[in-house]
């Protein structure tokens, strides 16, 4: 399996080395598969060459560690001794051991939570370095959405977003339709909301809802 190992300071060389085996497993542990990671500041100075605290932090010019020093991480769980994740899972969190930068990885489950499948894993993770996540609220498909689940709405309600896109009228006019005007003019008047156009845009001010932003282009690359 590949793997990366810091040699030097800011030098990294690939090598092959063991795949872990579902059987290595300690309890609370799960096996995963790599998918995307992200560099946190606290990297910087191993990456650099200073010695840290990790026990196995003992190379002469760099930490000289398998896949170190990579935590944040996003992966597909392979095999779990954690009950609260399945193979077949995406998740992003933490490599437990700063070893995130190999083919696959086991981490402590405890410091992983499970995300939506459809965003990327570069999304993903960069969401999480910055504190922040993502509840998917399905109000557009060529047919009207179901009514979404009220638990859903509840945790919407209770965690309210940061910001709002809207991508159609339509989606605008499903999404109020949906909520209720009251929750959803609540959720809009404490986000950023932003319209991909002027008919999206319109369509906003006529259910009551104003526009933090309207993208320029009026494109999903301008979105």
């Amino acid at each position: 399996m590949w793997s990366y190992r810091l040699v030097a300071p800011y030098t990294f060389e690939r090598q092959e080395v063991s795949e872990p085996s579902p059987e290595s497993l300690a309890d609370g542990q799960v096996l995963l598969d790599f998918l995307a990671a992200g560099i946190c500041g606290s990297d910087l100075p191993g990456f650099r060459g200073t010695q840290g605290k990790l026990p196995g932090d003992t190379g002469c010019c760099a930490a000289e560690m398998t896949g170190f020093p990579i935590h944040e991480i996003v992966g597909e769980v392979l095999a779990s001794r954690h009950p609260d994740h399945r193979p077949g899972e995406r998740v992003v969190g933490w490599a437990s051991g700063f070893d995130g930068l190999m083919g696959r990885v086991i981490a402590d489950g405890s410091g992983l939570v499970p995300y939506d499948p459809a965003l990327p894993p570069e999304l993903a993770v960069g969401l999480r370095n910055s504190g922040r996540g993502v509840v998917e609220f399905t109000a557009y498909r060529i047919r009207k959405p179901p009514q979404p689940d009220e638990g859903l709405v509840v945790k919407i309600m209770a965690a309210p977003p940061d910001a709002m896109l809207f991508s159609s009228g339509l989606t605008a006019r499903n999404f109020v339709d949906m909520l209720t005007s009251e929750r959803a003019l609540l959720l809009a008047g404490g986000a950023a909301v932003v319209s991909i156009g002027p008919v999206t845009t319109a369509a906003l001010e006529e259910v009551g809802i104003a526009i933090t932003v309207e993208a320029r282009p009026t494109t999903p690359r301008g979105f």
